[in-house]
């Protein structure tokens, strides 16, 4: 099975649309490391705040929300 994506260069908002499509896995290594330094604070960074902890906490919850409902994954 083979997949062709093309895109029209010469046309500012496909040029747009190539860069994302190319660099999409940089974007969900992004998404992983916020998750993984949010994770890391909430397991093992002693010097949070219960206000902190919860809202580390929430904030990765949310983003794996988010990327379900985009029907994607980490």
């Amino acid at each position: 099975m083979k997949a062709i994506l093309e895109f029209n260069m010469d046309d500012g908002e496909d040029t747009v649309n190539f860069d994302n499509a190319v660099n999409g896995w940089r974007w969900k290594q992004v998404v992983w490391e916020i998750d993984q330094w949010l994770r890391s604070e909430v397991k093992y960074n002693d010097n949070l705040s219960e206000e902190q902890y919860k809202i580390y906490d929430s904030t990765r919850d949310k983003i794996r929300d988010i990327l379900g409902e985009s029907g994607l994954t980490l």
